[in-house]
This record gives structure tokens, C-alpha cells and sequence, in this order.
């Protein structure tokens, strides 16, 4: 799974495809890069400098002729949106905001995510009211590309159904940018609630959190799953004589406290090394 956009495939297919080239310029120019970060680098040009023959060189070695002037100018507006798509990434690391923003996923990202999912989890319904709503996906994708764990509340686990049958609004804010001093507007969406009112509202919201955690690349479906059973059971499982069944005030608290005790264990990140992602092996000691 890509750890940005920078680095999705399926994004890279797609911006070359609405390039211009040619079907068959296309075609060799992804058997030899497979992302925008690869092509941002693809040779030592640099957008500004004044000779451009190292890009033109590259491009050269991967369609094997001279290319013609009209490639030219759409492989060079391709390499430019590369370019400034990895410098605004690496812009948004070194200046990160204390509460970051989420990026919107392209559909070609979607689209992957929820096709390699629906692959893998088979037998495991992924529509209707069991499907994680964009807004959720894309916080449990920022999570992952900040590399480190957020809280994901019941209220925002919203389902795609809900969100698709929505009136979605925009919410315009001025805010003061704390490194230049200069007014920017941001536009945010107004914030949708999933219903949580009875046991099995709840349950489909910490199912579509487990889908939209898995999407993430975060923790195993299955392994969030067990959690979040572990306290359903808890909710409608009849109590023993002199006990009474938690709250869910208290559930919440023992779901608040799980991420926490997460957080604490992923101060190094929560991003996978060697195939291993630290929250599986974790949320099965604690839970």
C-alpha cells in the first residue's frame, strides 16, 4: 500500500494517462517508473535550471527515440506536476501543523484500496451501511502518513451511504498562517455524526472503523474486529449476580484509553517495516 499520493501507483497510471502521450509513450514510460516521487527524480534537471537536457535525456532512454517536440511538452508539464507534488508533501512534513489536515484521496486511490480490501476480506459485506464513509478512510489514511496513531471517535465513523445522502456543506474559515503572519481561507467540511444510539449502530461504526483502519494500512481488519467484539460482548453479554453491565460512558473510556496505550507504544510510528505494522502485534498483547 502507497504511503502517499506521491507514491500510489494507481495515481501515477493515471496522471500519465491524462498526459497526452500516446498510448504506446505511456505504456514504457510506467514499465520504467511506477510513481510521481520516482519520476520527481528521474534525473539531476531540477525545475529552474536553465538546461533541461538530463530530464530530456531520461526521456529519451525510456521511449528509445527522440521524442518529438509535442511529447516534450507533455512529458515536461507531467514531470513539473510530479515535481511539485513531492515538494508539497515534503513541505507539509518539515511543517507540520499540531492538528493536520486530512487529505482527500483521489478516486484511482479509492479505488485501489477498496478493490484490494474487498480481495482479501472475502465473505466480509463491504456496502450499504457497512461501508466506511471517504471522510473516515481518508482520517485513518492521515494517520498512516503522519505516522502516528489518532484517535478515531464512534461519532465520526460514518458510513458511505450516510455520506452519498448527505447535503455536504463547506465550512469557510480566515486563519492566520504562524509562519508567514499572512490570512488564508480554508475550506473544511462540516462534520458528519454516525448514529450511536442502540448496540447495533454501534457495532456497524466500529465495523467501519476496522474496515477504514485496515484501508489505511494501519492494523489487520480482523484484529480491530476482535476489539471492538470484545466490547459488544461486554455491552450485551447478561451480566454476572451482584454485577452490573459497563456503561457506555465506560466503553468509551476503555475504547479511549486502548488508542492511548497504542500511542504510547508507536512513538516511532505506526507505518509497516519489512511487512510487519506495529499495531497488529500490539492491539493483540492489550486487548
Amino acid at each position: 500500500m502507497a504511503a502517499s499520493y506521491s507514491d500510489s501507483q494507481s495515481v501515477f497510471n493515471a496522471r500519465v494517462d491524462a498526459s497526452g502521450l500516446t498510448k504506446e509513450d505511456a505504456t514504457k514510460i510506467k514499465a520504467a517508473v511506477s510513481s510521481l516521487r520516482q519520476l520527481a527524480f528521474i534525473s539531476s534537471f531540477t525545475p529552474g535550471q536553465a538546461d533541461e537536457s538530463p530530464l530530456m535525456a531520461a526521456l529519451k532512454l525510456m521511449l528509445g527515440r527522440d521524442a518529438e517536440l509535442g511529447v516534450q511538452a507533455s512529458f515536461r508539464a507531467l514531470y513539473h506536476e510530479s515535481y511539485a507534488v513531492v515538494t508539497s508533501e515534503l513541505r507539509q512534513k518539515i511543517e507540520k501543523s499540531e492538528e493536520p489536515a486530512s487529505r482527500r484521496l483521489t478516486q484511482p486511490e479509492r479505488a485501489e484500496r477498496f478493490e484490494k480490501q474487498k480481495k482479501k476480506l472475502v465473505g466480509v459485506s463491504i456496502k450499504g451501511l457497512s461501508e466506511p464513509s471517504e471522510a473516515l478512510v481518508d482520517r485513518a489514511v492521515a494517520c498512516y502518513e503522519n505516522n502516528e496513531l489518532r484517535y478515531l471517535s464512534w461519532e465520526i465513523c460514518t458510513s458511505r451511504e450516510q455520506e452519498v445522502g448527505s447535503d455536504r456543506r463547506r465550512d469557510t474559515r480566515f486563519t492566520v498562517d504562524e509562519h508567514t503572519g499572512r490570512l488564508k481561507v480554508e475550506n473544511k467540511d462540516a462534520e458528519q455524526k454516525a448514529v450511536t444510539s442502540s448496540e447495533v449502530h454501534v457495532m456497524q461504526a466500529l465495523q467501519r472503523r476496522s474496515l477504514a483502519m485496515d484501508q489505511a494500512n494501519l492494523v489487520e481488519y480482523a484484529t480491530m474486529q476482535q476489539w471492538s467484539d470484545r466490547l459488544m460482548r461486554a455491552r450485551m453479554q447478561e451480566a454476572p449476580a451482584g454485577y452490573v453491565r459497563p456503561t457506555w460512558a465506560q466503553l468509551v473510556a476503555a475504547d479511549k484509553k486502548l488508542f492511548s496505550e497504542l500511542r504510547d507504544l508507536t512513538r516511532d510510528g505506526v507505518q509497516s517495516s519489512g511487512g510487519a505494522r506495529p499495531l497488529d502485534t500490539h492491539i493483540f498483547r492489550l486487548s
